[in-house]
This record gives C-alpha cells, structure tokens and sequence, in this order.
C-alpha cells in the first residue's frame, strides 16, 4: 500500500508532491505556509484536493 501511495504521489505535479509530502512528513499548516509562499487556508484547501487526486489515481492504478 505504501509503495502503491508513493507512486501515486509521483504523478502529481511539482507543487502538490510538495505540499503533501510535507504533510505527509506531519509538517504543521503553518510550515508548509512558509516553506511553500501560501497562505494556510490555501494548504488546507489544496491538501483536501490532493488528496482526493490521489484516491482517484490509486483507484485507477488498482482498476489496471
């Protein structure tokens, strides 16, 4: 499952990889915030996107 979560990841673009993989380290709001220029109601917005990127990719990886 983490293999499959990981390869999953490397399908996003270079500033959602960024962003969850931070999240993923159990980096803060704040931080990411900082480290990434945006402000943290944008992270929180765009960690909820990601994330159902990435329930879609691992749905179709499985579907293959």
């Amino acid at each position: 499952m983490t293999r499959m979560l990981f390869k999953a990841v490397s399908r996003l673009n270079k500033v959602d990889r960024a962003i969850i993989l931070l999240w993923l380290e159990e980096k803060e709001y704040a931080e990411i915030s900082e480290v990434m220029g945006i402000s943290q109601s944008a992270v929180s917005l765009r960690l909820v996107r990601i994330r159902e990127k990435l329930k879609s990719i691992m749905k179709n990886m499985q579907d293959e």
